[in-house]
């Protein structure tokens, strides 16, 4: 079963729709997205609702739960100084 829930990403605030492939998520849960241009994160906003094969299409896939290392890193990547 698939699931469909909405992701709040990284400090933006955007809120796109993504989906799932199990329960082991909730509302809160800080997740690694397939994006368009590679992985994103984001926070689960919404608790997921069951969905179609067809309601998903065009939307983001939750790859798993942000680990230590991927905050570890996140930091890393805020440190980075801007590329112009």
């Amino acid at each position: 079963m698939k699931y469909r829930v909405n992701v709040k990403l990284r400090e933006s605030g955007n809120v796109v729709p993504a989906f799932l492939e199990d329960l082991l998520f909730q509302a809160g849960d800080i997740t690694i997205l397939e994006v368009e241009r590679g992985y994103d994160y984001g926070e689960i906003i919404s608790e997921p609702q069951e969905a179609q094969e067809e309601d998903l299409k065009g939307i983001f896939k939750i790859i798993r739960k942000a680990t230590r290392e991927d905050f570890l890193q996140i930091k890393r990547n805020e440190r980075k100084p801007a590329v112009l």
